[in-house]
C-alpha cells in the first residue's frame, strides 16, 4: 500500500514538472493577427509569430495559407513568396506580381 502511495505521488509530480517545462519553453512567444484588405475588396489575416525558436507570418487569404520566414525587420520569404511590410501596408510578392494590401480597421 505504501509503494501504490509512494509510485502516484512520485507520478504525479512527474507530470507536474513536465507541464511547468512546456509552459516555460513557451512564455516568450509572441503572437499578434493583423487583418489587411486588397484593393478589390478581398481580404487576409496574417499572423505574426516571434520566439526564440521561430519567427514567421503566416498569410491567410482566398483557402490558402503560406508561411514565412522572418529576413529582416520588415522582410519574410519562404519558396519563391515574399512579403514585406511598410507602415500599415504588406506588399506579397510572386513571380514578379505583387499585391498591395492595406490594414484593415
Amino acid at each position: 500500500m505504501r509503494k501504490i502511495i509512494l509510485t502516484s505521488a512520485f507520478f504525479s509530480l512527474l507530470v507536474i514538472s513536465c507541464n511547468k517545462a512546456k509552459n516555460n519553453g513557451n512564455d516568450d512567444r509572441k503572437e499578434e493577427t493583423i487583418s489587411y484588405k486588397a484593393s478589390d475588396g478581398s481580404r487576409a489575416n496574417v499572423l505574426l509569430v516571434s520566439s526564440s525558436k521561430e519567427n514567421t507570418m503566416t498569410i491567410r487569404a482566398n483557402n490558402q495559407k503560406f508561411q514565412l520566414d522572418k529576413k529582416s525587420d520588415t522582410e519574410y520569404e519562404r519558396n519563391g513568396v515574399k512579403a514585406e511590410i511598410k507602415g500599415d501596408s504588406l506588399f506579397i510578392i510572386q513571380d514578379n506580381m505583387t499585391i498591395p494590401l492595406v490594414k484593415d480597421l
